[in-house]
């Protein structure tokens, strides 16, 4: 296992804790301040060391670190030793826009967070097995990646700038923004869960609604409709929610596959366009994702567009 950093404030220490405590039941070499500490040391020499001998720095990242100047010093000298980085979402406070297209784990249902990140870190120290391996060529190395995905669950509100620069990294297709986009491999799976049909993704760990809404509705409806399958636990679920503008266009394909939808035909062809629980920064708009026209967009809350739930498995 990869030797990690948490980064915290003293504020969320109590989640720090048992975050480091769970990690090493698994295995994992931690580096946390109230364990690895001694009197009279140098606290910044101390932690720049500790950055430096791991390979992976854990940001727990809620409103008290965002006002921490040593966990600012510590993101800081992580991306100037160019290590990974992780952050773990603990409330709706936003990541510098330096780290914003990283990706990262939402730890605001900590069970849920924690089986996710150590996901991520087990596939990391696989990876690095491989490149120690002596497989002769990087195509060698790439078969034998596992093809894992993580996005953002937590609504966002973007400028268009900023949602360029997301489709960009994500090297996800959109017909005006990144029409050299490919997307990424998808492993899907349909099931029926309670008479309901349900599509399983194993490469991003979601689930979504094979169709979605019949009618096109408003935002707020589109609010309202998630409420009520949840009240319904709509195939055995009451944890579905509006997808991220990044979960959403995750589903994008490159060229037209289900009639004339970009989108797998795996998936209900009625809902052309669906909603996203992201606004555009400083309106009264959300983003929409356009399968018809392969591309995403903003608009007013008040036009129409179909809804298609996901939730995280």
């Amino acid at each position: 296992m990869p030797k990690i950093f948490i980064s915290h404030s003293w504020e969320d220490n109590d989640i720090a804790r048992k975050l480091a405590d769970d990690l090493k039941r698994d295995g994992v070499d931690i580096w946390i301040d109230y364990s690895r500490i001694e009197g009279g040391q140098s606290l910044p020499e101390v932690i720049g060391e500790a950055i430096k001998d791991s390979e992976i720095v854990i940001l727990m990242w809620s409103i008290h670190a965002s006002k921490s100047r040593w966990v600012r010093l510590e993101w800081n000298c992580a991306i100037g030793l160019d290590k990974k980085i992780i952050p773990c979402i603990m409330d709706r406070t936003e990541l510098p826009p330096i780290l914003s297209s990283l990706l990262y784990h939402n730890f605001q249902e900590y069970d849920n967070g924690y089986r996710f990140l150590s996901r991520d870190i087990k596939l990391a120290t696989q990876r690095k097995s491989y490149e120690k391996k002596e497989l002769g060529t990087t195509n060698a190395i790439e078969s034998n990646k596992i093809p894992v995905y993580h996005f953002r669950t937590i609504p966002l509100e973007m400028y268009w700038d900023e949602v360029k620069k997301m489709l960009k990294d994500r090297n996800y297709y959109d017909s005006e923004a990144n029409k050299k986009g490919t997307g990424i491999k998808h492993f899907y799976e349909k099931k029926i869960l309670d008479d309901n049909d349900v599509i399983l993704d194993q490469a991003t760990q979601l689930m979504w609604q094979k169709s979605g809404s019949i009618k096109r509705i408003k935002y707020q409806e589109a609010l309202d409709f998630i409420k009520n399958i949840n009240n319904k636990k709509f195939a055995g679920f009451s944890d579905w929610r509006l997808p991220t503008l990044e979960e959403a266009m995750s589903l994008m394909e490159f060229e037209q596959k289900n009639d004339d939808l970009y989108i797998d035909p795996i998936f209900g062809a009625d809902q052309r366009y669906i909603w996203t629980c992201d606004k555009v920064r400083g309106e009264e708009s959300g983003w929409i994702v356009y399968f018809d026209y392969g591309r995403c967009n903003g608009y007013d809350f008040d036009i129409v567009n179909f809804v298609r739930a996901v939730r995280s498995l």
